[in-house]
């Protein structure tokens, strides 16, 4: 039986399916993100201290991310304990969320000194 696709997408979002780990991390024990699987152009908007259409680009987990206001901010992924982070040379840090052709950056561990913000972007 098939699912059809907006409720296979539903039972993922909810974690009622789950898919394998070799996705977004090809080896075993998830020791390194698979980051060729993201390189591209994404676009989107960002919300929070600064709002407004920003996009990046990333190669090998290195971002030069076009933000709101003009500046360049240079970054990259890294993944720790399952979880995908970013770090900037701007300063901000936070955790990444990858769901197929969408992405999320939050600012959660420097949102006190470089202000509260989410970032989605598409490719």
């Amino acid at each position: 039986m098939k699912i059809p696709s907006k409720i296979f997408k539903s039972l993922i979002s909810i974690g009622l399916i789950t898919l394998p780990a070799t996705i977004l991390y090809p080896s075993a024990g998830y020791a390194e993100l698979n980051c060729s699987a993201l390189d591209g152009k994404w676009t989107g908007k960002m919300r929070g201290l600064q709002n407004g259409p920003t996009s990046f680009k990333i190669k090998n987990c290195k971002l030069a991310w076009k933000l709101p206001d003009g500046r360049t901010n240079n970054c990259k992924y890294r993944e720790k304990d399952g979880v995908v982070k970013y770090s900037c040379s701007l300063g901000s840090r936070g955790i990444v969320k990858i769901q197929g052709s969408k992405i999320q950056m939050k600012n959660v561990y420097t949102a006190n000194q470089h202000g509260a913000y989410t970032a989605n972007f598409t490719k």
